[in-house]
């Protein structure tokens, strides 16, 4: 049961999809890494919530 709404929205609530983040995640990290390994031991909502929260994260961000 998920009390959040995990559905990314791109332009809405979410720089990227899903997809593209696992594309990236496999372009620049090799399959021994930390990174790599976390990321794709994730399910697909978990990664959704970590989008979520990297956006978040770089709104609040002030940029000159």
């Amino acid at each position: 049961m998920s009390f959040v709404n995990t559905e990314l929205v791109v332009g809405t609530n979410s720089y990227v999809t899903n997809e593209e983040a696992s594309e990236y995640v496999k372009a620049y990290y090799p399959t021994g890494h930390p990174m790599y390994s976390l990321w794709f031991s994730l399910s697909e909502e978990d990664q959704n919530i970590a989008l979520l929260k990297s956006t978040l994260n770089l709104e609040q961000l002030s940029y000159v």
